[in-house]
């Protein structure tokens, strides 16, 4: 990692079959209208694989999205496609639910499994947040812990390059 990228990391807990209230994981007020932020990497995965489910097996799925704005539809599950202006990475991730409480993956490796669809011609100017939904055929809800990683990479632009970032980042969607 150079010194110039911002590494941004946490973890937060929210329950399977839920949908949740927008994590602010990075904020940027100035008046500098010359600083953006490119996201290069991101990744998001359970960290508390040891759950009580509910069920001795079955799965669940958990959508991801990073955007820069609040406002997101989270009346009907599954709503958070390219559509939206202020998404500006997507994941989808299964897992199978284990006799022995436990969760494992599904499909290919962790890294892959866990790697966001980032949009390569957003920069982030004010605002970063992360959602999350998911899940289960399991009989509970349990809340489960969840990490997160994303690398960002400093950008210099002009200030009408910002101003029209900062228009992008909130969609100028009236309805939400």
């Amino acid at each position: 990692m150079s010194r110039r990228e911002l590494t941004l990391r946490g973890t937060t807990e929210f329950d399977l079959d839920a949908i949740t209230a927008p994590l602010k994981i990075f904020s940027y007020e100035d008046n500098d209208l010359t600083r953006g932020w490119k996201i290069k990497q991101a990744y998001v995965w359970l960290s508390s694989v040891r759950e009580d489910f509910g069920s001795s097996t079955g799965q669940f799925l958990m959508q991801s999205v990073l955007h820069t704005d609040t406002g997101l539809d989270v009346s009907t599950w599954g709503k958070w496609g390219a559509f939206d202006n202020r998404i500006i990475g997507w994941n989808n991730q299964s897992a199978n639910e284990r006799a022995g409480n436990f969760a494992s993956n599904t499909g290919s490796s962790f890294k892959t499994q866990t790697e966001l669809i980032l949009d390569p011609n957003h920069v982030v100017c004010r605002d970063l947040f992360l959602s999350f939904q998911s899940q289960s055929d399991g009989g509970d809800s349990p809340g489960m812990e969840w990490s997160y990683m994303v690398v960002l990479e400093p950008m210099k632009l002009t200030p009408s390059e910002t101003i029209l970032s900062i228009i992008k980042s909130v969609a100028q969607d009236i309805d939400n």
